[in-house]
């Protein structure tokens, strides 16, 4: 069966509801995500901003590891509530650059630097205008993550070590 109705769109209010219905629905962590920017929430052990990620260099990796680590090895609790890595956004300011990251190619750092393999989920989309990007990471309170393989920068400075684990506070 097919039901059809017809409204009068001549209001304002009817205008109003269809342009409402015709946008995008909002996911829960892209409304969250809008709350930490309007609010201007401070960095925790759960939460970090950051402007923009390297990852095509060295030490730009070796601080995405740790970060990522760090967040899914603090407090302890459990259980461990789920960490946000914000991507785009730090300090008030949208990163200017129109970059979009790739969730494979975290995905691929990750599982090859981080033992046991960390649970995490990325997200994309805008936010004024601005590409925001939300890694997700989602810790098992069982374990202690730890770097399983060397990294090194290009004057073979060690950068990350086998057995080294980080948390925040």
């Amino acid at each position: 069966r097919t039901l059809s109705f017809t409204a009068a769109v001549d209001s304002p209010r009817a205008l109003q509801y269809a342009v409402e219905m015709a946008e995008p629905i909002k996911t829960d962590l892209e409304s969250q995500v809008e709350l930490w920017i309007k609010k201007k929430a401070k960095e925790s052990s759960r939460l970090e901003f950051k402007l923009k990620v390297e990852i095509g260099t060295s030490g730009g990796k070796g601080e995405f590891i740790r970060d990522v680590i760090a967040l899914a090895n603090s407090e302890g609790e459990t259980p461990r509530e789920d960490a946000h890595l914000v991507i785009g956004f730090k300090d008030g300011r949208f990163h200017d650059k129109d970059e979009h990251y790739d969730g494979a190619t975290f995905g691929q750092i990750l599982d090859s630097y981080i033992f046991p393999a960390v649970n995490y989920a990325w997200k994309a989309f805008e936010i004024k205008g601005a590409s925001i990007g939300v890694l997700v990471i989602r810790p098992d309170t069982e374990v202690v993550y730890v770097v399983n393989k060397k990294l090194q920068d290009e004057n073979s400075r060690v950068l990350l070590s086998p057995g080294q684990s980080l948390g925040r506070k």
